[in-house]
């Protein structure tokens, strides 16, 4: 893919959009977990509007060539073992159509790059394809790898800091 990736911060004017993007992104999760629809039959995500409420949390629209092809859901989160902030990658989708075409990791990079710190990614161990991404596109910041409590899945925490914290 030699298409310009983009990974800019989303508006409260792109809020339409989000809960579009979201419903593709559920639809596609929902093959591993259940999620509620509502009487209209769209799948319910209950904190799309904290992201432009709360101050430790951030939207990113990913776009290819000026196409919106995706988002990511960035929140601030405190270790209660060490007493750490770290950004966490609460929510993650790029569209089937630039998927396989490295638009992830690009826009993966852009994200982290935009945010200096330690990072959290947490994958559902049902969900292979999102293991196998996060293994690949991780591996450049030599991420720890957690197994989570039974059958809950894995934890890869990171930092982009040039000292390696």
């Amino acid at each position: 893919m030699t298409e310009p990736v983009q990974v800019e911060p989303a508006g409260i004017a792109h809020r339409e959009l989000m809960q579009n993007l979201l419903q593709l992104y559920l639809y596609d999760f929902s093959e591993y977990v259940a999620i509620a629809r509502n009487k209209d039959g769209l799948f319910i995500y209950p904190y799309l509007d904290h992201y432009w409420r709360e101050p430790d949390r951030f939207p990113f629209l990913i776009s290819v060539a000026g196409e919106y092809a995706g988002f990511a859901l960035i929140r601030e989160e405190i270790n209660p073992r060490t007493n750490e902030t770290s950004y966490e990658i609460a929510e993650f989708f790029v569209m089937k159509k630039f998927r396989r075409q490295h638009v992830g990791i690009k826009a993966t990079l852009l994200l982290v790059s935009k945010l200096s710190g330690s990072w959290v990614v947490r994958v559902l161990e049902n969900n292979k394809p999102a293991l196998h991404f996060w293994q690949h596109t991780l591996r450049n910041f030599s991420p720890s790898k957690i197994k989570l409590q039974s059958s809950a899945g894995y934890e890869f925490r990171f930092s982009n800091n040039r000292s390696g914290g």
